[in-house]
């Protein structure tokens, strides 16, 4: 496996990775009327090219030359959030998804962050089990409005203090 630091030029990349994941995933969780609003706001390709301008960073993982999965990552005052880390079905069980929070924690120990942090839905039990798997406990629970919707969510954080640089 492979990871590396995406480009605008890799956008399109990000987009099909997104396209293959995220509608099928929430669909049991939020209505199709919520998915409907909500994916195109945050995968349109513009939308993604906006995220980039402003600070995002994307990190895209390959499995014999194939992308499998994306992290993004905003790096904030005392904390790196994590708004968006998805694999793909054919690649989980794979540790894909640890290794992509792993090479982010290792990122933010070098430059001296304290903590990952990041928001999921309340009710995505298979990410949230994930998150607790690899080290994340939540923090506190949030419900914040987007338009006529609202997103139920948990705040989780990983501390980094203790995390090893080999």
């Amino acid at each position: 496996m492979h990871i590396y630091q995406a480009q605008a030029s890799d956008i399109a990349k990000i987009k099909s990775i997104a396209d293959q994941v995220w509608v099928n995933h929430y669909a049991t969780i939020i209505s199709q009327e919520q998915i409907d609003y909500m994916y195109p706001l945050m995968y349109s390709e513009a939308s993604l090219a906006k995220q980039m301008q402003d600070g995002h960073q994307f990190f895209i993982a390959t499995l014999e030359n194939q992308e499998v999965g994306f992290i993004s990552i905003k790096k904030e005052k005392d904390c790196i959030k994590i708004p968006k880390i998805y694999v793909s079905k054919a690649a989980h069980g794979k540790g894909i998804g640890r290794m992509l929070i792993e090479h982010i924690a290792k990122l933010a120990s070098q430059e001296g962050f304290n903590a990952l942090e990041l928001n999921v839905n309340r009710y995505n039990t298979n990410a949230i089990a994930f998150y607790k798997k690899v080290g994340f406990i939540i923090k506190e629970e949030v419900d914040i409005p987007l338009d006529k919707f609202v997103l139920e969510d948990y705040v989780m954080i990983y501390q980094l203090a203790d995390y090893f640089i080999p």
